[in-house]
């Protein structure tokens, strides 16, 4: 159940960014769906539809960069607590 429950909120989440923000940052559409799939199903995920949608190689990269970065200030932000 918690699986699910965490699956919905990130399919949620992908839209509200996408609906909010696919104006302003171009191919948005490819990074929403590489990277709902990687919070949902891991890297294996990210790199299978990567691939179905013909991701172009530089929104890769710099989708795994950002990601990256991100964690890493989450996880900076933890170690303060």
């Amino acid at each position: 159940m918690t699986f699910i429950i965490g699956a919905v909120g990130t399919l949620i989440g992908a839209f509200v960014g996408y609906f909010t923000l696919r104006n302003h940052i171009p191919d948005l559409g490819y990074v929403a769906t590489i990277m709902t799939g990687s919070y949902i199903g891991g890297g294996v995920n990210f790199v299978a539809l990567s691939d179905a949608f013909n991701v172009p190689s530089e929104i890769i990269a710099a989708t795994t960069i950002a990601d990256i970065e991100n964690k890493n200030i989450f996880h900076k932000d933890l170690e303060r607590i």
